[in-house]
């Protein structure tokens, strides 16, 4: 054994400490060969590398050496200091390729990422309000407004849409009394005989009407009762913070006309009114299905916006004109839900026809319907996007499987 207890310092190159890799397949005689390449620069014996090689040191006890256990199994003060040195030494390295590592990870992760998020937009995967309205105001197709404009218009208030409660520009009005004054507007459109209204405006905002989701307004048909099957448009009232509406609040009324959508599975695209009732927007939001491939897009349109509330004229002589944004929301109460987009919903299961009457229940993949089948009541599962599919398949799967058993079970499944 060596009797030099003087203390010894070492650094190897970094050239020369061996890869992770090499130590993560270490065995005890790689451990000895190791020390043994490095005997002249350890000031180590024959003994005390086969101390270490005798107690069986391999790769996962050879980065855990001190000084303090070498001294203890008998190796002296000089030759355990420069192992521990080297053992530090080996260690560090093997952190600096180990953060070498995690930074090409972090790298790869962001490039994920980065990349998620895009094909987040490109397949409607979740993604934020403001990350939706950005998107829309950045890569929205605008459009011209696709109906004939009303001559229809009502010259006096109520229903003129002309006094509305933020019309001041030091005004500064509860959200909701913005809301109140939109709906008695509606209201008396509704009731005024010389427009032809097919449609009419509801309050939803104290409503989860669309599952758990509440947008300020829709458009029903004006025989229709409140249920999602018949939304042919919906709305939401927004303060503007400045010219224009925010990327949240965009993104907000947007994910209404997205749920809409996934409520009425056979309907391509649904308007998506925006206003403060001084100005107002309108979006289109489409469905693009692909059932080969099996997902389901969301793409955007938008109309120029305009104003909603009366053009005041120069002149006290002349009297105000309806603008466009309000020949805009009378002209959606007299179109008829078609034209709009709404789509009836009889199913067709061979020849069989399914009308159906109501949503009775909405999970995160599908839509549950009361229907109509030879004047007999059933219900109809429809999935939201055509992502979903493998869901209702194995659904599918399960209840022939139960159809086998000798149990009360549904008469049919088909999907």
């Amino acid at each position: 054994m060596s009797d030099n207890i003087t203390s010894t310092s070492t650094s190897a190159s970094t050239a020369d400490l061996p890869t992770v890799e090499e130590i993560n397949g270490w065995s005890r005689d790689k451990v000895k060969e190791f020390l043994q390449e490095s005997r002249a620069e350890l000031n180590l014996e024959d003994e005390d590398i086969n101390i270490i090689y005798n107690l069986g040191v391999r790769c996962d006890v050879f980065p855990k050496l001190t000084e303090v256990t070498l001294e203890r199994w008998g190796i002296p003060g000089g030759p355990a200091i420069a192992i521990a040195e080297l053992v530090q030494q080996v260690k560090r390295e093997l952190k600096r390729h180990i953060d070498e590592i995690d930074k090409k990870i972090s790298l790869k992760v962001d490039g994920l990422n980065r990349e998620s998020k895009r094909m987040r937009f490109a397949a409607d995967a979740w993604y934020s309000a403001i990350e939706k309205g950005i998107f829309v105001q950045e890569r929205g197709v605008e459009i011209q407004f696709p109906l004939d404009l009303t001559r229809s218009l009502k010259a006096k208030s109520p229903g003129k849409l002309s006094q509305p409660p933020n019309i001041d520009k030091d005004a500064n009005p509860k959200e909701e009394k913005v809301r109140d004054y939109f709906m008695c507007e509606c209201k008396a459109l509704e009731n005024y005989a010389n427009i032809q209204n097919k449609l009419i405006v509801r309050d939803t905002d104290f409503s989860p009407l669309l599952n758990t989701r509440k947008p300020d307004f829709v458009f029903i048909p004006s025989d229709s009762p409140l249920d999602p099957l018949n939304v042919v448009a919906v709305g939401e009232i927004k303060k503007r913070v400045s010219e224009s509406f925010s990327n949240a609040d965009i993104g907000d009324a947007l994910s209404f006309g997205e749920k809409i959508l996934q409520l009425q599975p056979r309907r391509n695209y649904v308007y998506v009114v925006l206003t403060d009732c001084i100005i107002i927007n309108i979006y289109r939001v489409n469905r693009n299905e692909n059932l080969l491939e099996r997902y389901t897009q969301f793409t955007y349109n938008y109309i120029k916006s305009e104003y909603l509330t009366y053009k005041t004229q120069a002149s006290p002589s002349t009297q105000a004109s309806p603008s466009k944004g309000s020949r805009y929301l009378v002209t959606i109460l007299e179109s008829s839900p078609e034209k709009l987009g709404w789509v009836e919903l009889p199913l067709r299961f061979g020849e069989e026809t399914v009308k159906l009457v109501r949503s009775i229940g909405v999970g995160r993949t599908s839509v549950v319907y009361e229907g109509i089948c030879k004047d007999i009541s059933v219900a109809v599962k429809m999935m939201k996007m055509a992502n979903y599919l493998p869901c209702v398949e194995r659904e599918r799967a399960v209840l022939e499987e139960l159809s086998e058993l000798n149990c009360k079970k549904p008469s049919k499944c088909q999907v």
